[in-house]
């Protein structure tokens, strides 16, 4: 599979396990922690990792995550991640929205996508 192949090569590494950055703003915390938990439960090979909005620009570039989860409207979509999963809740318009999913260049919209989507999405890049 091409998108497999260029997980691998992505910026030249070579990378034994899928790195994942879940971010959320603060008053989300337990949301992250559970998603992390949940993703680490269900595919032990990921890489997890979790920030808040203060330190997500520099998680960002510490962990060069491939897929990157994130909730709340302070998150840009940024260039690197193959994957960039905006799950569009916040305390003002809770569900008002659909998450934005995008695998590469292809982005869809979703409606309330539950953890085995959000895994779906995780194995179209990483079927291992």
């Amino acid at each position: 599979m091409e998108v497999t192949r260029r997980v691998a090569a992505h910026r030249g590494r070579e990378w034994s396990e899928l790195r994942v950055l879940i971010a959320m703003e603060e008053e989300y915390r337990i949301y992250r922690a559970v998603m992390a938990s949940g993703l680490e439960a269900m595919r032990p090979r990921l890489q997890v990792a979790t920030t808040g909005l203060q330190d997500f620009e520099e998680r960002l570039r510490l962990l060069e995550p491939q897929v990157v989860i994130c909730g709340g409207k302070a998150f840009a979509r940024s260039e690197g991640p193959l994957v960039w999963m905006d799950l569009a809740f916040d305390a003002d318009t809770p569900l008002q929205r659909p998450a934005q999913i995008c695998v590469e260049d292809r982005c869809r919209e979703v409606h309330n996508p539950d953890l085995d989507y959000l895994l779906a999405v995780i194995d179209e890049v990483d079927p291992g």
